[in-house]
């Protein structure tokens, strides 16, 4: 009887004792010791989070990307050189009224005594406005060339501050230069061309151009190049430069606009002298003007908003994926509170262990970038392609996103990870999970 009780709780015990001995031997250590890898009892959670905050900051530094880049092309649009002086230069549409007509040379002089006045001239041609286009060659030749062409009064091109590179500017002392008819019906009449025209039509240089001869697809007529000068860009930065051929006349232009060149008195002060004079000369007709600097800021204005948009949105996904990182940072260290406390018992020093979890944290962001630059990229490219005048996507704009989300997922996560680094080893392993 004793020796059957004796089996019996031999028996018993072993059974007993082994699942719970099989659950124990088969603790994996790795397991727990990187209990961040399962924070929440599956590595599909872990990993899911790890995307979230990857994604996050893939969309952030994107924007933040695009929005310095769109703002270098704005700020380049804006002090892009265009060939003509901007500054103190007024253009007055108001001219182009059907009534005025035949009172534009009257209008155009009474202008031209305002104060501070000291050129005034008409033409088609002034800042975005380009309406003429038609086909040329030159004589002798049958390759065609599209040309925008207008009319020129005297002073214009002192107006505008065009810079003479070949030949002369249209002189009131030579009878082809300013003609009272139209131009289809004068023969001979002088003409200026800008540099790209000259090299459209084959001359070799500007100097080149002098003196030869030109007629419209078309028409009889033969009209002579007596200057050449520096192109001007008149339409937007993302319009292609246009070759320029003009005319001079002292008769009435069609789709004209007044040009005044002014200065001693603000923008402010010179519009005003000019609204009342014109409120003299032509009382039917409202005024209206711009200064040429307002009519080319539209040519950044709408990038420079978008850029702003972009930097506001950009702004609030990096806060978003800030507190992603640090929730998932916080979370993190608190389940590893003990595998810390073992390294640290094991010799790992306070700055070991920060350096850790700090890379640890940091992965995110760092796949993030290279998530972030060649979507970045592509996307630039194909926005400044749309431009004619652009920037060079360099690498600046990349390295400061980069380095600038690295830097704020350091501050982020700096705090939870410097007190787990910290934390006495004995407090860290009493810590349950």
């Amino acid at each position: 009887m004793l020796c059957t009780s004796i089996v019996v709780i031999l028996l018993t015990g072993s059974l007993a004792g082994i699942y719970p001995a099989l659950v124990i031997s088969s603790f994996q250590p790795a397991a727990v010791l990187a209990a961040s890898k399962t924070p929440a009892g599956g590595r599909v959670e872990s990993t899911l989070r790890s995307v979230l905050v990857v994604l996050q900051f893939s969309f952030a530094m994107t924007l933040a990307i695009c929005t310095l880049v769109m703002s270098n092309q704005a700020a380049y649009v804006r002090t892009l050189n265009r060939g003509m002086k901007q500054n103190g230069l007024i253009v007055i549409s108001a001219l182009n009224d059907a009534s005025l007509a035949t009172r534009q040379k009257e209008i155009v002089a009474r202008l031209a005594s305002v104060p501070g006045v000291k050129i005034a001239t008409r033409s088609d041609i002034f800042p975005h406005h380009l309406l003429n286009n038609d086909d040329w060659t030159r004589v002798g030749q049958t390759q065609k060339h599209a040309m925008h062409w207008g009319k020129a009064t005297p002073g214009y091109f002192d107006a505008i501050g065009a810079r003479l590179i070949a030949g002369r500017f249209f002189d009131t002392q030579h009878g082809q230069d300013y003609v009272l008819s139209d131009r289809r019906a004068e023969n001979g009449a002088s003409i200026i061309l800008s540099r790209l025209a000259a090299e459209q039509f084959g001359f070799s240089s500007p100097q080149d151009a002098i003196g030869q001869e030109l007629r419209e697809v078309g028409l009889p007529q033969t009209y002579r190049v007596i200057g050449v000068i520096d192109d001007i860009r008149f339409r937007g930065a993302k319009s292609r430069m246009a070759p320029l051929l003009y005319f001079g006349t002292s008769g009435p232009v069609s789709y004209v606009g007044a040009l005044v060149r002014y200065s001693g008195a603000s923008e402010h002060v010179e519009m005003d002298r000019l609204a009342k004079a014109w409120a003299e000369i032509a009382p039917d007709v409202a005024f209206s003007a711009e200064s040429a600097s307002d009519i080319f800021a539209e040519d950044y204005r709408s990038d420079a908003s978008h850029s702003v948009l972009f930097g506001i949105g950009s702004a609030v996904a990096v806060g978003i994926a800030s507190l992603g990182l640090y929730g998932l940072s916080a979370f993190n260290v608190s389940r590893r509170m003990q595998e810390i406390g073992i390294r640290k018992v094991l010799g790992a020093q306070t700055r070991d262990v920060l350096w850790l979890l700090v890379m640890q944290f940091l992965r995110p962001v760092m796949i993030a970038s290279f998530v972030a630059c060649p979507a970045a990229y592509l996307l630039m490219q194909v926005w400044l392609a749309s431009f004619d005048e652009r920037i060079a996507l360099t690498p600046l704009p990349f390295i400061i996103v980069t380095l600038g989300a690295l830097a704020i997922a350091v501050v982020t996560v700096l705090g939870q990870t410097l007190r787990a680094a910290i934390r006495s080893p004995a407090i860290a392993l009493r810590q349950t999970i």
